[in-house]
């Protein structure tokens, strides 16, 4: 199983349009519409590389997009608070 979030800069006035598209897609997780350099950041699980090639390549021909940028994620750490010692 591959892990990755995904940055997505949109042109403008996509956002919401692009984030409806995306949350249709089974291999994302979640999707947030965010401030700064990018519009959406969306968690994807897809089982190889070879398949997150494919949905980035696709993803980026989607009319309102302008680029994505791709973050594997390696290893996910504990969400429960640190004890004060």
């Amino acid at each position: 199983m591959v892990k990755a979030f995904l940055g997505i800069k949109t042109c403008v006035d996509y956002e919401r349009d692009v984030k409806l598209e995306l949350d249709k897609r089974k291999e994302v997780k979640e999707s947030y519409l965010v401030y700064g350099p990018f519009d959406i950041f969306a968690r994807i699980e897809v089982s190889n590389l070879e398949e997150l090639g494919n949905f980035v390549r696709k993803l980026k021909y989607k009319d309102g997009v302008d680029r994505v940028q791709t973050y594997l994620i390696m290893e996910k750490t504990s969400t429960s608070p640190r004890q004060a010692s």
